[in-house]
C-alpha cells in the first residue's frame, strides 16, 4: 500500500504522515520510506518512526532511504580541494547546493532548479571540451534531478513529486483566512512562509550514527547501512524501487538503512 500526504494517483493513500498512521497496530510486514524523513522536523521525524514501529509486525523491517548527510560533506571537501588546485568552480556550487538548497531555499526549486535548468546552456557547453571524467562528475552530482528537467529518453518517464498544496476548496478556504490574518498576504514574508510550509523543503539531514539513534531510541534492532540492492526484505532485488531501470541509483548521494522490530 502507498501512502503519501498529495497522491498524484488514485491508487495511493491521501494521509497526513505527520500524525497518526491510518493502520492498525501490528498491520504490516514492511515499512518503506523514501525521501520522506527529512522534510520532518526532528519532532515530527521521531513520532513518524514511533508509528513505524506501531504499525510492523514483530520481526518486521523498516527501510528508510533519506540524503547522506556525511557522504554529501565528505564529497564537498573533495570538491573543495580540487577546485583550490584549478578544479571547476561550477562542480563546488552544486556540492554546495546539494547540502543547503532544500534546507534555505524560499521557492520551489531554489537555486537547484535554476543550476539544472542552466545546464544545456552553461554547463554542458563547458564540459563540451573537457574529459568524460567531468561528464561523470555531473552525472553523479544531479543524478535524478537532472532526469526530471533534462529527460531524454522517453522510456524514463520523470517520477513524480507532491506536496502539501492550497488546491481545491480546502485550499481556497485556507487562503482566505490566511489574507485575513495576514493583510499583506501578496508580500515577500507572508509568500516565503506559504511556501515554507508546503512541505517542500528539507527540515533536516541525516548520517548513519544520526539514522542508529532514531530507530534503537524507538525500540527497533538489528540497525543496517544497505545499498540500494541489499535488504532484509525477502525478494527485495526484484522490486527495483531504489534503482533506474539501468541498474542506476534512483537516488544518487542517498544512505539506505533499516531496522527490525523485535518478535
Amino acid at each position: 500500500m502507498n501512502v503519501d500526504f498529495v497522491p498524484a494517483d488514485r491508487a495511493v493513500l491521501a494521509a497526513n504522515l505527520r500524525e497518526s498512521f491510518p493502520f492498525e497496530d501490528s498491520f504490516f510486514d514492511v515499512v518503506y520510506s523514501s525521501h520522506v524523513l527529512e522534510h520532518f522536523t526532528r519532532k515530527e521525524a521521531n513520532q513518524f518512526i514511533q508509528e513505524c514501529m506501531r504499525i510492523l509486525k514483530p520481526g518486521g523491517v523498516v527501510r528508510i532511504v533519506v540524503p547522506d548527510l556525511e557522504l554529501l560533506c565528505r564529497k564537498y571537501l573533495g570538491v573543495l580541494n580540487r577546485v583550490r588546485q584549478g578544479g571547476e568552480l561550477w562542480e563546488l556550487d552544486w556540492s554546495v547546493i546539494q547540502i543547503v538548497d532544500q534546507l534555505a531555499r524560499e521557492k520551489s526549486g531554489g537555486q537547484m532548479k535554476e543550476m539544472l535548468n542552466s545546464v544545456e546552456k552553461s554547463v554542458l557547453k563547458q564540459l563540451a571540451n573537457t574529459s568524460s571524467t567531468a561528464r561523470r562528475i555531473w552525472v553523479e552530482r544531479n543524478g535524478d534531478e537532472d532526469k526530471q528537467t533534462h529527460a531524454s529518453s522517453p522510456s524514463v518517464a520523470p517520477r513524480q513529486h507532491t506536496q502539501t498544496s492550497f488546491g481545491g476548496i480546502k485550499g481556497r478556504l485556507k487562503r482566505f483566512l490566511v489574507s485575513k490574518l495576514c493583510p499583506e498576504y501578496s508580500s515577500a514574508a507572508c509568500s516565503i512562509g506559504r511556501f515554507r510550509m508546503s512541505g517542500e523543503v528539507h527540515k533536516w539531514m541525516y548520517d548513519a550514527i544520526q539514522l542508529q539513534s532514531l530507530l534503537t531510541s524507538h525500540g527497533f534492532v538489528d540497525f543496517r547501512v544497505q545499498d540500494p540492492l541489499e535488504s532484509m526484505i525477502r525478494n527485495w532485488d526484484e522490486f527495483g524501487i531504489d534503482i533506474e531501470p539501468d541498474g542506476s541509483p534512483y537516488k544518487p548521494d542517498s544512505i539506505y538503512v533499516e531496522s527490525l522490530k523485535l518478535v
